[in-house]
């Protein structure tokens, strides 16, 4: 059987911008309890509307 990935987006708050370690520990789990194994991750910085900063984590898991 191949295997399979997923990548999951967890997005900073609305107005700090900043991941919630809280949010991404509930990411994690939800996909733990689905089977999914945490494999890898990519944190992006941006900005929205051209001055606002925000930060996503790609998570990368697989089955």
């Amino acid at each position: 059987m191949a295997t399979e990935f997923k990548v999951v987006e967890v997005k900073g708050g609305l107005c700090t911008g900043t991941l919630v370690p809280s949010q991404l520990q509930e990411v994690i789990d939800t996909m733990k309890s689905e089977g999914w194994a945490f494999k890898n991750c990519q944190d992006v910085m941006g900005k929205r509307c051209g001055c606002v900063p925000y930060q996503v984590l790609w998570a990368v898991f697989e089955k």
